[in-house]
């Protein structure tokens, strides 16, 4: 009877990736694409580690969401991902930046421009009403997927939250179903056209696997305040990529 069940439950698990890889607008991370996607890892005083998705856009800044800097103790960031448990590079976090919901890290070395490893940059595009490509790590999976998200216009998603606050920062989305990236951790990013847009900040994976809405943060709003750090902190990171050459 134990043998019955663990087939069961492996033909399940086979039937959800298949599902998640292949229904139209989902899919797999490809070599090539999307290569700012980086992971910040974030280990608590208790040795819990919490995993968060950010975008790579200078070779020593990231960007994630607030709550990856403000429960931190030590992050580190991992870049040239081919799969979500292995990394090209890794780079620790000197400090960090905080601006309501978006985090910006500051890296204690630069990343090194690589095939696998590209910095977005820093100019952001608007993308407030285009569907958009989701990136990210979604457990129990070890690939980075791929999905497309349906623009919603914003009062949705102000009604599907319950919140009358929300701004021209977010962006409002309808999750693909199925979408193995709706199990993802926050602040994975989403691109248009190729170019990071915004990351992942509200989702409600148990309302997802049902077209639920996500909030994600647009960059382009807080485009000032990333120039602002990025000033701040360009000198002794340019110091830093001349004494590595």
């Amino acid at each position: 009877m134990k043998s019955l069940y663990l087939i069961i439950a492996c033909l399940q698990l086979f039937t959800v990736i298949q599902c998640s890889l292949t229904d139209e607008g989902i899919g797999v991370k490809g070599t090539n694409e999307h290569n700012s996607f980086g992971t910040a890892r974030v280990n608590l005083e208790d040795g819990t580690v919490i995993e968060y998705g950010a975008i790579i856009i200078t070779p020593c800044l990231v960007v994630t969401v607030a709550d990856a800097c403000n429960d931190s103790k030590a992050m580190e960031i991992w870049s040239g991902q081919r799969n979500c448990s292995t990394y090209e590079q890794l780079r620790l976090v000197s400090e960090t930046y905080v601006q309501e919901d978006l985090c910006v890290a500051v890296t204690t070395k630069p990343f090194a421009f690589t095939g696998a490893t590209q910095p977005a940059g820093t100019d952001f595009v608007d993308c407030s009403t285009e569907n958009v490509t989701a990136v990210g790590c979604a457990p129990p999976y070890e690939t980075i997927n791929t999905a497309t998200f349906n623009h919603f216009p914003l009062q949705a998603c102000k009604d599907y939250y319950n919140d009358t606050t929300l701004g021209a920062d977010v962006y409002c989305a309808e999750c693909p179903i199925p979408a193995s990236t709706c199990s993802a951790p926050r602040g994975n990013p989403i691109y248009s056209n190729g170019r990071a847009v915004g990351i992942s900040n509200k989702v409600h994976p148990e309302k997802c696997a049902t077209g639920g809405l996500v909030q994600f943060t647009l960059l382009s709003p807080y485009d000032e305040f990333i120039i602002e750090v990025f000033e701040k902190t360009q000198q002794k990171c340019n110091e830093q990529m001349i004494c590595e050459d």
